[in-house]
């Protein structure tokens, strides 16, 4: 993820006085969105990569890197102040049939991440289907979305959705219009327009 839209992103987060929080980014990479959101703040960061070579240079950056599939991985559930989610944007083939990684990748990170706690979600704008938009609707709540800033948008199409952990429930016509949403992207305020500290995550320690 381009590190000038992660510092928009950071500027929306209002880190706790006092608690150390626990971030984590289920796809890392090299570990370099996720440092940056917490250099300088008082966190543990955590990160899944597949790839070994990305995930040397994380272990490198991060606190704790796990190695190999996120799926097939045993994380605390809960434990989290902030899931950062850039999944891949693949088709693959599941046991269950054919499936949308960025699907798999929300459905397997909600549970990790804390009632309170806050989801940063970057996919292709035409990536909130209807699926999508229900599974974020049914989690979270507060949920806005920003475009990334004009080159990046224009080469990737990419947005930002945040929202905070819920209970879930059914979210009904929240979805739908959400998916309404994604059909005139244009209409997303770019990530520049994402208040200071917009976002507060939970003033609460937990364990990993």
């Amino acid at each position: 993820t381009d590190l000038g839209n992660v510092n928009h992103i950071l500027r929306g987060i209002r880190f706790p006085e006092g608690v150390t929080t626990n971030l984590l980014d289920p796809c890392c990479g090299t570990g370099a969105a996720l440092k940056r959101l917490a250099v300088g703040n008082n966190c543990f960061t955590y990160g899944v990569e597949l790839d070994e070579g990305r995930a040397a240079e994380a272990q490198d950056t991060l606190h704790r890197v796990g190695v190999g599939s996120f799926f097939g991985s045993q994380i605390s559930w809960g434990a989290f102040h902030l899931v950062f989610l850039n999944p891949p944007y693949l088709s693959v083939m599941t046991e269950n049939g054919r499936s949308r990684d960025e699907k798999r990748f929300l459905l397997h990170s909600i549970p990790h991440l804390m009632l309170g706690g806050l989801m940063v979600y970057i996919v292709p704008y035409y990536r909130l289907t209807e699926d999508i938009c229900k599974i974020l609707c049914d989690n979270l709540a507060d949920i806005s979305v920003y475009r990334f800033m004009d080159e990046e948008f224009k080469k990737f199409k990419q947005v930002a959705v945040l929202g905070v952990r819920r209970e879930k429930t059914d979210s009904g016509a929240a979805g739908r219009k959400l998916e309404a949403m994604a059909c005139a992207p244009d209409s997303f305020p770019s990530l520049d327009r994402l208040e200071a500290e917009r976002y507060a995550l939970p003033a609460e320690p937990r364990k990993v």
